[in-house]
């Protein structure tokens, strides 16, 4: 990380000189270590907002790193749009917007009531049977073995059957379904997530034209008998709705496990607090989630602004670094620390505004089913010694394999 010469050239006239920073996480060998210490270094040094010339592909890209400036950015969606944000990845492998994330208001809520009722608390109650009895299966698999490579064998395949099931697909596409995610989130070249793009729409397109044929509980059947100004949705609106929650869907409850089982995993008297009283479970979900933000947001500058004092111009590329949000000292008490008893904990980790997650019910149910039951049946699970973790910093912020051991039981 250097301090950049405005005069290179590289950097826009009205960028203040104090307001630029060499930061590039994709390329930042430290990310892949523990993506939370190389960004509190940067904390101790950047200002709440600033440039780096090098970012968003060498195009240069503005980081807002506070609490202040990271919700209020998310909250403005005059001045701040997902509409024109550029994702390189997404966009080439994607024709088309991902609804309704990528629409602002109005025709975001347009879109995003249609979804509200189907990941509202009751709808999300209905799933309790096959969230448990999924997770009941996966440590099924696992639990005689006294060990397991958890990202693998439980964080990918509970969220992916669950999401499976909501949208009606056939059970055995699930490790499919998985693999594709992995590549076009992750390890994929541009060429490979373009054909991974590809094959979720080939599969999005029959499954959606089976179900307008022969509808039923699942969501994809309830997007093709619903109406939207009181006509019926065209399939390729409902398949950018469905790529979205695809990719959502199948990764960052995924991501979400990782970080929660490698802190229980490291901590034995956490483990043992929560088994003494699940009911604080859905408390220390909410601080985990707080401590651990992992995922990667950003906006475009929709119209010509200023952030935290800062003049800023219309296209240009913001990301909203969540992570040093969520541990912010003037909003969170010492923040670096665990409280499962933090008292009014306002995180960002769902977003804020308008676009903020719309699964964040099912999120939330996911991770408690796998936490007591983890704990129930498996309480001394933990790290190997000497084990090293590894972070994938692209869409989010994954452990790439988290190993666990326990006492072999039956």
């Amino acid at each position: 990380m250097t301090v950049e010469d405005p005069a290179a050239g590289r950097v826009p006239a009205h960028v203040p000189a104090d307001r630029v920073l060499t930061w590039v996480p994709e390329t930042n060998p430290d990310m892949a270590k523990d993506p939370w210490a190389a960004y509190e270094k940067l904390r101790e040094v950047a200002p709440g907002v600033f440039w780096s010339p090098e970012a968003g592909n060498g195009r240069g890209a503005w980081f807002a790193t506070s609490y202040e400036l990271c919700r209020e950015v998310l909250q403005q969606h005059t001045r701040f749009t997902t509409t024109m944000d550029f994702a390189p990845g997404i966009n080439n492998a994607w024709p088309r917007r991902l609804i309704p994330l990528e629409l602002d208001p109005p025709d975001h809520q347009r879109y995003r009531s249609l979804l509200t009722p189907m990941f509202a608390p009751a709808a999300i109650e209905r799933l309790d049977a096959g969230i448990l009895a999924t997770a009941t299966e996966l440590i099924d698999n696992v639990i005689g073995d006294g060990h397991c490579e958890f990202m693998s064998q439980f964080a990918s395949l509970l969220p992916s059957t669950v999401f499976i099931q909501l949208l009606g697909l056939d059970p055995t596409e699930r490790d499919r379904c998985t693999g594709w995610v992995e590549t076009f989130l992750r390890r994929g070249t541009a060429e490979e997530r373009q054909q991974v793009g590809i094959d979720i729409q080939e599969l999005l397109v029959g499954h959606i034209e089976a179900k307008r044929a022969d509808p039923g509980p699942d969501l994809v059947s309830q997007l093709t008998l619903a109406r939207l100004d009181g006509e019926p949705i065209e399939d390729e609106y409902i398949q950018d709705m469905c790529f979205l929650l695809f990719l959502a869907g199948l990764d960052t409850v995924g991501s979400g496990l990782g970080h929660i089982f490698r802190y229980l995993g490291e901590h034995e008297e956490r483990r043992r607090e929560l088994r003494a009283q699940p009911e604080r479970i859905p408390e220390a979900i909410e601080e985990l989630l707080r401590w651990n933000s992992f995922v990667n947001v950003s906006r475009t500058v929709r119209v010509d602004t200023e952030l935290g004092g800062v003049p800023m111009k219309k296209g240009e590329h913001v990301h909203v670094v969540l992570l040093l949000a969520d541990r912010d000292r003037s909003v969170f008490a010492i923040p670096q620390d665990v409280d499962f008893a933090r008292e009014d904990s306002p995180h960002l980790a769902f977003s804020a505004g308008v676009h903020r997650c719309v699964g964040s019910h099912l999120a939330r149910r996911e991770l408690r089913v796998a936490i007591e039951q983890w704990l129930r049946r498996v309480p001394d699970f933990h790290l190997p010694a000497g084990t090293q973790i590894r972070y994938s910093p692209y869409a989010h912020f994954t452990i790439e394999h988290l190993p666990l051991e326990w006492s072999a039981r039956r």
